[in-house]
């Protein structure tokens, strides 16, 4: 991964596909990406998943162009989930020993 952000800002998506209030924001995901490129300020927005499971991660990804790098589903998306503070409520009983308390889902 550090190849392709290489220059650029990052930004971690935490999101799901099944999360309504997620959807509500990704509309505007895309021109977000498309603003600051235009004023030379290159992001790189990586998406770390709450789908359940990989293929829904893959769709999600596929269906917000934006999301060039995805964290893999699983363990690497966990470690930084709990590091944040940062996870959907039906994963919360996962991460009840999580360093961080919840911020946001």
């Amino acid at each position: 991964v550090a190849p392709l952000v290489q220059g650029h800002r990052v930004a971690f998506y935490f999101g799901a596909g099944w999360c309504p209030q997620c959807r509500e924001l990704e509309y505007m995901l895309p021109q977000y990406i498309k603003a600051l490129g235009e004023s030379k300020q290159n992001i790189r927005l990586i998406y770390v998943p709450s789908d359940t499971s990989l293929d829904f991660q893959l769709d999600r990804m596929k269906k917000l162009d934006c999301l060039e790098l995805g964290v893999p589903f699983g363990k690497e998306a966990n470690a930084l989930k709990a590091k944040y503070g940062i996870w959907s409520g039906m994963e919360s009983k996962q991460f009840q020993d999580a360093p961080t308390k919840r911020r946001s889902g």
